[in-house]
């Protein structure tokens, strides 16, 4: 679990915070992990710094698997299991992340998966269903005091869940951005 900064301003949390954890669940595994990610931007570079940080370990990924779009899910997923990893680090965004988890508990891994920041969305959830259940992220803590309790409350109202970290990170956003404006005044 990340922690806000300082000044209580939600932060995304960088790929160089994020990757510390999930090398931190391949060395729980003994080593004996493997990589699934999508072949997007965002996962691409994660599994880039994911990389740079597992050079300094004395065993690497059983498999890394980049997972195209239009790829079989299926397929890819019996490719990261031929090494009998005992954990699965799932680098992609919410939606096709979901699916991945999905599919590597549906072909009956029972091992640890950790994920990314994208993983702490409702859209990830939604994808994985029950398969989301146990699965590990990296997620910056959402602020506390009364202004936070009335937007978990009018965001639950509003659209019937809690608000996840993307949710909060944008009304943090917003709420940055009115004080600056009020601060700076008329134009």
């Amino acid at each position: 679990l990340l922690t806000p900064a300082a000044s209580s301003a939600m932060v995304a949390p960088s790929d160089r915070a994020i990757v510390p954890l999930l090398a931190g669940v391949a060395d729980r595994a003994g080593g004996r992990f493997a990589v699934l990610a999508g072949n997007d931007h965002d996962s691409h570079a994660t599994l880039v710094e994911l990389r740079r940080a597992l050079r300094l370990r004395p065993t690497g990924p059983s498999a890394v698997v980049e997972v195209a779009p239009e790829e079989d899910v299926a397929e890819a997923v019996a490719r990261v299991l031929a090494g009998k990893p005992q954990a699965v680090i799932v680098l992609a965004p919410a939606v096709r992340g979901g699916q991945l988890v999905a599919a590597l508990r549906g072909a009956g891994f029972g091992g640890t998966v950790a994920g990314g920041a994208p993983f702490g969305r409702a859209a990830f959830a939604r994808a994985a269903g029950d398969a989301a259940e146990g699965v590990l992220a990296p997620i910056a803590g959402a602020g506390s005091g009364p202004a936070w309790e009335a937007l978990f409350r009018a965001y639950e109202a509003r659209w019937g869940e809690r608000p996840d970290a993307a949710a909060t990170h944008g009304c943090d956003a917003l709420r940055l951005t009115v004080a600056a404006v009020r601060r700076r005044g008329p134009a």
